[in-house]
């Protein structure tokens, strides 16, 4: 799931029918540094946290893995990368 693109899916539902329905067992929870129409870490990051926490505690709660994903293209824009992974680990990292 991308928390800028289509974030309608970023939710408990979701997470739900991935592992009830499509019988999986992970999900990958992506976040873009920045985008040209959507916001992104370095434009919308508590937005962005928020849709993220919510498949990450749904997983947590479904008992299904989670992937949280630096989802960068071209430049990974490290500065950025090391501020998202920072704040997952502070905030799931126990």
């Amino acid at each position: 799931m991308q928390s800028d693109y289509i974030s309608d899916f970023n939710n408990e539902e979701t997470v739900f029918q991935v592992k009830c329905s499509w019988n999986g067992n992970i999900i990958r929870a992506a976040q873009a540094p920045s985008t040209s129409c959507c916001g992104g870490w370095s434009n919308t990051k508590d937005r962005d946290f928020e849709r993220l926490a919510a498949v990450i505690e749904a997983a947590i709660k479904h008992g299904i893995y989670v992937i949280a994903d630096w989802h960068a293209f071209g430049d990974p824009e490290i500065d950025l990368a090391k501020d998202f992974f920072a704040n997952v680990s502070k905030t799931y990292g126990s």
